[in-house]
């Protein structure tokens, strides 16, 4: 699993990105943060599909932005809930296509469930 993901202001607006080491600014979240095999790295794919429909979402050769602080908060903790909720229910086996575009939409899976 990765690390933590952090907020920060660029040109021309506010991205997301994981941390790496001690805290440090990783990777931006964007279309090319995508692992090679989109199922080695569950995590990964949850956030980037939540972080690209989050509202207000823009993208450049950099990565995913959002002109405002507050749309780029609000876009962290739909990554953040993403995440948690993978941890939640992700069991041994491979998680259907449909259940990871689920989850990154913020689905809620009912008590009990799995793939």
């Amino acid at each position: 699993m990765k690390n933590s993901l952090i907020m920060y202001l660029d040109d021309p607006g506010w991205r997301i990105c994981w941390t790496i080491g001690d805290g440090e600014p990783g990777p931006n979240l964007g279309p090319e943060t995508f692992p090679i095999n989109m199922w080695e790295d569950k995590e990964q794919v949850v956030v980037t599909q939540s972080a690209q429909h989050s509202p207000g979402r823009c993208v450049d050769n950099d990565g995913f932005y959002w002109c405002t602080k507050k749309e780029a908060k609000h876009a962290t903790e739909l990554c953040e809930k993403a995440r948690k909720l993978l941890k939640k229910t992700v069991p041994k086996k491979e998680l259907p296509a449909w259940a990871t575009a689920a989850l990154a939409a913020g689905w809620n899976p009912p008590m009990g469930w799995t793939p």
